[in-house]
C-alpha cells in the first residue's frame, strides 16, 4: 500500500488534480490501516504534493487538499470502526504503552549497520541505492527529498522505540515497508551505464542467494529456538536471559541470525534427508490445541515450504495451483526486465549514431 501511494504521488506531482490528490489521501489511509506509524507520513504526502508548482493558483491546490481529505476519509472511518469494535476506542490502535527511549544513534545504527538486523546486510541492493541517490536526487529531485523525509520521520519513530530490532524477527523487520521506496532511487541511474546496472546485478543476485535464501528456506523461529543454548555459551550464561540474548543477537556477528542460519543448513539438510525417507525428522504428531500448533512447527529446522510437504499432510492437489501466482511473477519479471535491456541498448546505439 504505502509502494502504491508512491507510485501516485508521483503521477499526483506530473499531473495535479483533485482526483490525483484523493487517490493518494486513499491509497496512504489504507496504509495507514495495515501499520498505524504510517500516519506520521501524511503531512510528508500532502506537503510534498501542494508544493509550489509553476502555474497552479490557490484555488486549485485548496481543492487537491480537500480531495486528499476526501480520499482518507474511507480508511479513516474503517480504522475507527476496527479501533472501536476490537479495543473500546476509535483511538485505540491496539499496541501496548511501550517506552521511546533508545538513543537515536542506536537505533539508526542498528536499522541499517547491525550485524544482526542492518538493512544493508539483508538488502545489499540498498548499499547501490545508497550511491546512487546523488545522481538520483539530480534527476527526481522531489521524490529523493520525499523519501528522505519519509525515512527521517519512520526512523524518529523506529530509532527511538524501544524493541526497534523487531526482536523475534529475520531482519529489520520495520524497515520493510520503505524497503521499495529506497530501491526505487535506482531507476533513474539503472540505464546511464553498464557499471550501474552491474553493480544492482551483482547485489541483487548476492541478496538472493544469501539472506534471501537463508531467510526462506528456515522457519525462523526454529532456527532461533534451536540455537539459543549456543548464544548463551558463546556468552556464558548459565540461565536463559532474553536481554542479553537480543544483544548479542543485533550487534555481535557470531549470533546474528544470518550466521545462524548458516549454521543451521546441516540441520535442515539432515531433517528434510530423514522426512523424504519417511522418518519423523525431528517433527512429532501435530497438536490438538490451536495454541500449540506453532511451538509444534518450530520443533525442528526443516524446509519451510508448505508446498514441499503438501502431499505428506494429505492437502488437496487442487491447492498446487496458488504456485502459478509467484511463477507468473517470476516471468514477469524475467520479461520486463529483457525489455529493459533491449530498450537501454536501442537507447545507447542511438547515442552513439
Amino acid at each position: 500500500m504505502l509502494t502504491a501511494t508512491m507510485l501516485a504521488s508521483v503521477r499526483w506531482w506530473q499531473r495535479p488534480s483533485p482526483r490525483a490528490a484523493a487517490l493518494v489521501g486513499l491509497l496512504v489511509g489504507c496504509a495507514a490501516i495495515t501499520r498505524s506509524s504510517v500516519l506520521a507520513f501524511i503531512p510528508v504526502l500532502l506537503l510534498m504534493g501542494l508544493a509550489a508548482r509553476p502555474g497552479t493558483a490557490m484555488p486549485a491546490r485548496a481543492k487537491e487538499l480537500v480531495a486528499f481529505c476526501a480520499g482518507g476519509v474511507l480508511p479513516g472511518v474503517a480504522f475507527t470502526l476496527n479501533a472501536y469494535l476490537r479495543f473500546g476506542s476509535p483511538l485505540d490502535n491496539g499496541y501496548p504503552p511501550l517506552a521511546f527511549n533508545t538513543p537515536i544513534y542506536e537505533g539508526v545504527f542498528g536499522q541499517f549497520l547491525s550485524s544482526g538486523k542492518g538493512m544493508f546486510w539483508y538488502a545489499p541492493i540498498t548499499i547501490v541505492a545508497f550511491f546512487a541517490v546523488r545522481q538520483a536526487y539530480l534527476a527526481q529531485r522531489r521524490y529523493v527529498v520525499t523519501l528522505g523525509l519519509l525515512l527521517a520521520v519512520h526512523l524518529a519513530v523506529y530509532g527511538r522505540f524501544v524493541i526497534w530490532s523487531g526482536e523475534n524477527a529475520y531482519g529489520p523487520r520495520y524497515m520493510v515497508p520503505v524497503l521499495p521506496l529506497c530501491i526505487v532511487v535506482l531507476a533513474p541511474v539503472i540505464d546511464s551505464g553498464r557499471q550501474w546496472a552491474r553493480s544492482v546485478k551483482v547485489a541483487g543476485i548476492a541478496g538472493f542467494i544469501g539472506p534471501g535464501l537463508l531467510g526462506s528456506l528456515m522457519y525462523f523461529n526454529a532456527v532461533y529456538w534451536h540455537t539459543q543454548s549456543d548464544i548463551n555459551r558463546n556468552l556464558q550464561l548459565e540461565t536463559f536471559e532474553a536481554h542479553q540474548l537480543y544483544i548479542a543477537w543485533d550487534f555481535q556477528p557470531r549470533s546474528s541470525p544470518l550466521i545462524l542460519h548458516v549454521h543451521s543448513l546441516d540441520a535442515l539438510l539432515d531433517n528434510t534427508i530423514d522426512r523424504l525417507q519417511g522418518q519423523p525428522g525431528g517433527i512429532t504428531d501435530m497438536p490438538e490445541n490451536f495454541e500449540d500448533r506453532i511451538h509444534w512447527y518450530a520443533r525442528a529446522i526443516e524446509l519451510d515450504a508448505w508446498w514441499a510437504w503438501w502431499p505428506v499432510k494429505n492437502g488437496p492437489g487442487e491447492a498446487y495451483a496458488l504456485l502459478l501466482v509467484p511463477l507468473a511473477c517470476l516471468v514477469g519479471g524475467g520479461l520486463l526486465a529483457r525489455s529493459n535491456v533491449v530498450r537501454a541498448r536501442s537507447a545507447r546505439n542511438e547515442t552513439v549514431v
